[in-house]
């Protein structure tokens, strides 16, 4: 698997991503995600508000091919703020799905985040610690149910979901 990576990593120029990659002004403006400071273990947390990001015209005006660029691009800035912070070695995702509803689950959109998903799992294996997924609808088991399929049981173990405003309570995002 190593070897894989490292093929991987010299084929797409990862190695050098970082200072390369400029993501298409699309993604810059309209991507809800950013950095924001460190969980409670200081891990540094990758904030997605998924719910706000209109996928269908976000792939249709970038791609799949840039859309997963970009996702390299926050992988290897979670890699780079782990290597800063001494006895961190993986970050945390929060996944904020206010607004998440059926134009989310479209077909090419699952897809390329199958293909997201596993080129993260077999290039970054262990890189991310906790997925806090925040503010899940009604509608979260019906996506859950198309989406976990492709996650394997490691990332999955990983994911912890909190519906409405659960995340607010003591034993919420404040443990982490």
């Amino acid at each position: 698997m190593l070897l894989k990576t490292m093929a991987w990593r010299k084929q797409y120029k990862i190695d050098v991503h970082l200072d390369i990659w400029s993501p298409p002004h699309v993604i810059s403006k309209y991507l809800p995600g950013a950095w924001h400071r460190s969980d409670k273990d200081g891990r540094p947390v990758y904030i997605l508000r998924l719910g706000h990001l209109d996928v269908k015209g976000m792939l249709r005006a970038v791609g799949e091919e840039a859309l997963l660029r970009h996702a390299l691009y926050i992988c290897e800035e979670g890699i780079q703020k782990t290597k800063a912070t001494p006895k961190i070695s993986s970050w945390t995702l929060l996944i904020d799905l206010e607004g998440l509803n059926l134009r989310h689950l479209w077909a090419p959109a699952r897809m390329a985040m199958r293909r997201f998903t596993e080129v993260m799992e077999q290039n970054y294996p262990e890189t991310l610690g906790v997925v806090l997924i925040v503010q899940a609808p009604r509608l979260f088991p019906l996506a859950w149910t198309l989406v976990k399929s492709f996650i394997n049981e490691n990332t999955r173990r990983k994911c912890l979901v909190y519906s409405g405003n659960d995340y607010l309570e003591d034993d919420g995002i404040h443990s982490y």
